[in-house]
C-alpha cells in the first residue's frame, strides 16, 4: 500500500510540474488600440512576464494620456496572465495649428476634406510644364550619394541624370512616372494633376512600362524582379521601401483633386481602368491604407516634400501628418 501511495504522490508531483511548465510557456497577446492615433504593433508575452511599454503614439490635435484597460490606466509592471486589449486615451490639444496649416485649425472633423482641398488648391500657385519636370525630378529624386544621378522610385537604382528618355530602347534610362496613371482621369497636360510633383517620380523606363496603368495592390502569384516589385495583368506591388511614399501620394491627390468641375479623383476598393477626363479612380484603397502604416514617413520623403513645396507652392499633408489619413478614411 505504501508503494502505491508513493507512486501516486510521485505521479501527482510529476503532473503538477508538467502543468506548471506548460503554464510558464503559455503565450498571451497584448493588442494596442490607438483610437485614431498612429499604429502600435501587438506584443506576444509569455505567462508571468511583463509587457514592454511601447513608444507613445501620435495623433494630430490631441495629447496622449496613456494606455487603459477596463477604464483604468494599465500598469506595465504587472505580470501578464491573460490576453490584454489596451486602448489609448487622448485629450484635445488646445494649441493651434500654425504656419502652412493654420487654416486647418478647427477642421480636423467632418469638414476635413473640404477644408484641406481648399488649402491645397489655393496654395498650388505654380503649374509646371511637362518639359520642366525633367529639371524638377532631377532635383526631387537626386541620388544623395551622386549629385549627377537620380534614384528610380521603383528599383532604387542610381541612373545618370543625362540619361533622359528620348524614345530609345536601350537600358538604364529614366522617364517621368505618373504614380496615378494620367489615363485615369487627366490625359491632357492642361490638368494641374498632369505635372503635379507630389505624384510624379523619376523612374527607370522598363519598370515604368511594366507598371503601366495598373492599380496598386498586393500580388501573390505573378512576376517579380530583384528589387522587390511584383506584378500581374491587373495589379502592381512596389518594393517595400516606397509603399508608404506612394500611398501618401495617392491620398494627396484624392484631396487636392476633389472638384467635379475640375478633376475628381477617388480611391477604389476594386480594380479600375482608364477613364474619361475630369473623373478618375485607382485601387486598392485598403491596401494603400495598410502601406501607409507599414512604411512610415522617411527623412528622404520629408525632404522631397519640402522641395516640391518650394517649386509649386503646396505641400503633401500626409507626409507632414500621416495620421491625418484617419480623417479622410474612417477605416484607417
Amino acid at each position: 500500500m505504501k508503494k502505491i501511495f508513493s507512486f501516486l504522490c510521485l505521479l501527482f508531483l510529476s503532473l503538477s510540474l508538467a502543468s506548471c511548465e506548460n503554464d510558464s510557456q503559455k503565450e498571451y497577446t497584448i493588442r494596442f488600440n490607438s483610437a485614431g492615433g498612429s499604429y502600435v504593433a501587438l506584443q506576444n508575452v509569455l505567462n508571468g512576464e511583463l509587457a514592454t511599454k511601447p513608444e507613445d503614439p501620435t495623433r494630430s490635435g490631441f495629447i496622449f494620456e496613456g494606455w487603459f484597460w477596463n477604464d483604468e490606466e494599465f500598469d506595465f509592471t504587472k505580470k501578464i496572465t491573460s490576453d490584454v486589449q489596451l486602448v489609448a486615451k487622448w485629450t484635445k490639444n488646445t494649441s493651434a495649428l500654425t504656419g502652412y496649416y493654420a487654416s486647418m485649425e478647427g477642421h480636423l472633423d467632418e469638414t476635413f476634406k473640404t477644408s484641406l482641398h481648399k488649402l491645397l488648391k489655393e496654395t498650388h500657385t505654380t503649374k509646371r510644364s511637362y518639359s520642366q519636370l525633367w529639371e524638377d525630378l532631377a532635383s526631387l529624386d537626386q541620388d544623395p550619394n551622386n549629385s549627377e544621378n537620380i534614384l528610380c522610385i521603383y528599383t532604387g537604382r542610381s541612373i545618370p541624370i543625362a540619361n533622359r528618355d528620348k524614345g530609345t530602347a536601350r537600358n538604364n534610362i529614366w522617364n517621368r512616372e505618373h504614380s496615378w496613371p494620367n489615363s485615369h482621369g487627366f490625359s491632357s497636360q492642361d490638368y494641374y494633376a498632369y505635372t503635379d510633383l507630389h505624384h510624379l517620380f523619376a523612374s527607370e523606363k522598363n519598370i515604368n512600362a511594366t507598371r503601366g496603368n495598373k492599380d496598386f495592390n498586393k500580388v501573390t502569384n505573378g512576376n517579380h524582379d530583384e528589387y522587390g516589385n511584383k506584378w500581374d495583368n491587373t495589379y502592381f506591388e512596389p518594393r517595400d521601401e516606397v509603399k508608404g511614399d506612394l500611398a501618401r501620394a495617392m491620398f494627396y491627390l484624392v484631396v487636392r483633386y476633389d472638384d467635379p468641375n475640375e478633376l475628381d479623383l477617388e480611391l477604389s476598393e476594386t480594380s479600375t481602368g482608364s477613364s474619361s477626363n475630369k473623373t478618375g479612380k485607382l485601387g486598392i484603397l485598403s491596401v494603400l491604407l495598410e502601406w501607409n502604416i507599414l512604411d512610415p514617413v522617411s527623412e528622404e520623403e520629408k525632404l522631397r516634400n519640402e522641395k516640391a513645396f518650394a517649386i509649386q507652392g503646396n505641400r503633401n499633408p500626409f507626409v507632414d501628418y500621416p495620421e491625418w489619413v484617419s480623417y479622410l478614411y474612417s477605416q484607417a
